[in-house]
């Protein structure tokens, strides 16, 4: 996908992932695909979701999980996926609101597209980003944002209020791609924003949620 970092030693306790609601789509069954350790509570409050009975087709929610260093070469989180009968990796990823790929999917779960069972678990792992000091270090807390059709670093600048400039250093080749994932710093509905979870010193550094 062009996103994963080449290597790492260490994550941070918290990221977001942008999920797309489809048509059909019930919170039980996103926290299915986002398990284990996605709470929905979390989902709910990161989301500002009043109802979690009712989701709308087309909105977004903020998915929060971990990010972790996995295998000392991306930051990522793995999730587990149930394999369906019928299952691709081009269907799985968009499951998954294009928050991985096809070429990532098969890239870390070393499994070749023919070889997929109709059933037991996949690996999924889903990049993240907890900052990168050569950028800025008091940015820390991003979501992972799976570009769509008619995106651009300027409408999404407008849209999660950070500036162009800041969002083109973290993404330098996103509006060249026109696809992938670009990392966007947010602050959520429980207070915690960019500037609290920091990389200052190089440490990555964050306030507990409130509950």
């Amino acid at each position: 996908m062009g996103t994963a970092r080449s290597q790492c030693t260490g994550g941070c306790p918290l990221a977001y992932g942008s999920y797309l609601v489809k048509e059909n789509d019930t919170l039980d069954n996103i926290l299915n695909l986002f398990s284990p350790g996605v709470k929905r509570t979390d989902v709910q409050q990161s989301s500002g979701l009043s109802d979690p009975n009712f989701i709308d087709k087309g909105s977004s929610l903020m998915i929060p999980f971990s990010c972790e260093c996995i295998n000392g070469s991306f930051l990522g989180h793995n999730f587990l996926y149930a394999v369906q009968s019928g299952d691709t990796y081009e269907k799985i990823a968009k499951y998954y609101s294009n928050l991985t790929s096809p070429a990532w999917l098969q890239a870390t779960t070393s499994v070749l597209p023919t070889q997929i069972s109709d059933k037991g678990n996949l690996n999924v792992a889903i990049n993240c980003s907890c900052g990168n000091p050569e950028v800025l270090l008091d940015y820390g807390l991003f979501l992972t944002y799976p570009l769509k059709a008619g995106d651009n670093i300027s409408g999404l600048s407008s849209r999660y209020n950070v500036s162009r400039d800041l969002l083109q250093k973290y993404n330098p080749n996103a509006d060249k791609l026109g696809s992938g994932l670009v990392f966007i710093p947010v602050k959520d509905n429980q207070n915690i924003d960019n500037a609290e979870c920091s990389l200052k010193q190089l440490q990555y550094s964050c306030p507990a949620r409130k509950n």
